[in-house]
This record gives C-alpha cells, sequence and structure tokens, in this order.
C-alpha cells in the first residue's frame, strides 16, 4: 500500500494551497505520493533508477541465466583460494557488429536482505579476440571494456563502450564469478546485454 504518514494522500499536511504548489489536484490510490525526506530515508534503503532500452529507442536485448555449480564453482584468485583460474568459472562471448554503446546488467539470484546477495559477484569484459578471460589486468593482445569489482549486490549494471579502433564484427569475452570455491560458491546469476546491434550474440565458452 501507500505511505499513509505526513504528506501522504490523506494527511491533514495536504492542504489546498500545497496540491496547487505542487501542481497535483488529485490524490488517488495510484502508488503516487509524497513524503517528508527523513521518512523517506527510514522506510527505504535502496533506489533504483529505471532506463528505457527497448526496440523503439533502438535497443536490443539478450538475457542468459547461468549457474556457480561443479566445476563452475572455481572462485577468483585469492589468499584463500590461491590456486583458482579465472577461466575455469562460466565464460561468454558477445558478438556485435559495429563499435558504440551498450549496457551490462548482471542479477545474483541468491539472497540475505531486500539487496544484499549470498555472494559478492564479479564480471570482467575483454578485448581479446573472443579467448577465455584468464586475468583481471590488461595485457599485450587483451584490453579491458568492463571490469564489475566484487560486491554483494543482487543487481550491479554498468555502461559499455565498444571502441572504434576494432575491426566488426567483433567478438568480446567476459566471465562471470564471485569469491567462493566449491560449494561455498554455488549460486544462480542472470546476465542482460543491451545493444543496438539487432544481430549481437552471446555465447557461453566453456
Amino acid at each position: 500500500g501507500e505511505w499513509k504518514g505526513d504528506w501522504s494522500d490523506d494527511s491533514d499536511l495536504c492542504t489546498s494551497r500545497m496540491k496547487n504548489v505542487t501542481g497535483q489536484k488529485e490524490f488517488l490510490e495510484d502508488g503516487i505520493f509524497w513524503m517528508d525526506f527523513n521518512d523517506f530515508v527510514d522506510e527505504f534503503d535502496t533506489i533504483y533508477v529505471c532506463r528505457v532500452y527497448n526496440e523503439d529507442n533502438g535497443w536490443y536485448c539478450t538475457l542468459t541465466n547461468g549457474k556457480w555449480e561443479g566445476e563452475y564453482a572455481e572462485g577468483v584468485p585469492t589468499k584463500e583460494n590461491p590456486r583458482a583460474k579465472l577461466e575455469k568459472n562460466p565464460n561468454y562471448s558477445l558478438t556485435v557488429s559495429k563499435p558504440g554503446q551498450g549496457f551490462l546488467v548482471m542479477r545474483l539470484r541468491e539472497k540475505i536482505g531486500p539487496s544484499k546477495a549470498k555472494q559478492a559477484g564479479l564480471m570482467v569484459m575483454q578485448a581479446n579476440n573472443g579467448e577465455l578471460v584468464t586475468g583481471l589486468r590488461e595485457s599485450q593482445g587483451v584490453k579491458k571494456i568492463v571490469l564489475l569489482q566484487p560486491a554483494a549486490y543482487t543487481v550491479r549494471s554498468t555502461e559499455v563502450t565498444f571502441p572504434s579502433d576494432l575491426r566488426y564484427p567483433y567478438t568480446f569475452s567476459f566471465v562471470v564469478a564471485n569469491m567462493k570455491h566449491g560449494e561455498e560458491g554455488h549460486g544462480h546469476y542472470s546476465i542482460q546485454v543491451f545493444t543496438k546491434c539487432e544481430d549481437m550474440k552471446v555465447e557461453q565458452m566453456n
């Protein structure tokens, strides 16, 4: 339901004068309401800004669902997991036909709170001629495109730029991992890719 405190639809504070000031003549049970900022920060801990990426605006989307399980629950190299190899985690190829802008969304399915995930997810995209992602750093023949550092949030997103100095169509590579190895690292995720390439293609590489 809607907020029922100060400045809500039925609040005595919403006088005729305030309705004129705000330009809101009618107050309906429509999910739109006013509230004091102090009440807002007490009631909410997350703000989502919705971007519209639809075909009417020239955007196309792919959705990939996956899981860290068995050999794919490799984790990343850390002090506790020094022998981990990044390329054993789920690796994907993304082929696009032209340079430009894109947008990536990573969602982690196992939650321990409204916006907190069980795992600290990480995603790396590279321009490396379609090879598996084996490290986080740039090197000869490997250019970093996206690095989402490990963080335990259920939704992560980032803009991406496909460089104009590559020969298209070009195949980028990205890896999806978390910080835990084995059963501790089990979990489900999804990756959405938005580009202005109608013929883009995402495929699992390993």
